[in-house]
């Protein structure tokens, strides 16, 4: 079969969708899993890669591919090599950004990505020994004493806000669930007044049935926010709804 340039283009075009379905399992069922796709950059992360993989080599080859062109074995190569480079380091991106841990301090939860597990005084090996479901779950634990409490904010507040003292972690096992239950949602309360939150609320419950069996609590993620179900006897994480919390 004789090459023309559009001939070439497809060709490329469908091994650079073979590649890029491959890394979008990975991201989706792995790097950015439920829940946290949406508020952790899982979008941008597909974006990078697919600008990268589908769009950038299949378009080089459309320009620059012409049959009988003496220095086409160089140019393809050229082609080959930017689209390889920007893979990488897109995908790159998107692995060192990835969401590795779920840490509840106080009144909510936040996500811990990989890029900061640092500033939290801990390792990726550490985070291993918290529950996953599907996420491992780390508690802030305050001391006892008020004035140390206090104190103790005061101190996060240098270090980028308490979630990231790792110094403080606790393992999400039920004796800690305390500080989760003293800080539920009441659902129904909040969705009261808004029938889109209403309905998706409705939605949770025809999933998992009374509400009663849950604590929902505020999630704060890289670029977003929502309201995460937590089952109220083991502690696991089971659902998401996309309701903006309330407070800052």
């Amino acid at each position: 079969m004789r090459f023309t340039r559009f001939t070439a283009f497809a060709v490329h075009l469908g091994i650079s969708l073979a590649i890029f379905i491959g890394l979008l399992l990975v991201v989706v069922f792995d790097w950015y899993r439920f829940p946290l796709f949406a508020i952790e950059g899982g979008w941008r992360g597909v974006q990078i890669i697919a600008g990268c993989d589908i769009v950038l080599g299949p378009l080089l080859t459309l320009i620059v591919f012409m049959p009988g062109k003496p220095s086409l074995k160089f140019d393809m190569s050229v082609i080959a090599f930017i689209q390889v480079a920007a893979l990488v380091s897109g995908t790159w991106i998107a692995y060192v950004q990835r969401p590795v841990l779920m840490v509840f301090a106080e009144e909510r939860f936040y996500t811990l990505s990989n890029d900061i597990v640092g500033m939290a005084g801990i390792t990726s090996e550490e985070i291993s020994n918290y529950r996953n479901s599907p996420y491992p779950l780390a508690v802030v634990r305050l001391p006892d004493d008020e004035e140390q409490r206090h104190k103790t904010r005061l101190e996060s507040l240098a270090r980028g806000g308490l979630y990231l003292r790792g110094d403080l972690y606790a393992e999400q096992i039920p004796q800690y669930l305390n500080d989760a239950m003293a800080h539920s949602l009441n659902m129904e309360k909040l969705t009261a007044d808004e029938p889109a939150a209403a309905e998706k609320l409705e939605q949770f419950k025809s999933r998992h049935g009374a509400l009663d069996g849950y604590y929902f609590l505020p999630l704060h993620g890289r670029y977003g926010r929502m309201i995460v179900a937590l089952d109220r006897n083991a502690g696991r994480l089971v659902d998401k709804l996309d309701i903006e919390p309330p407070g800052p």
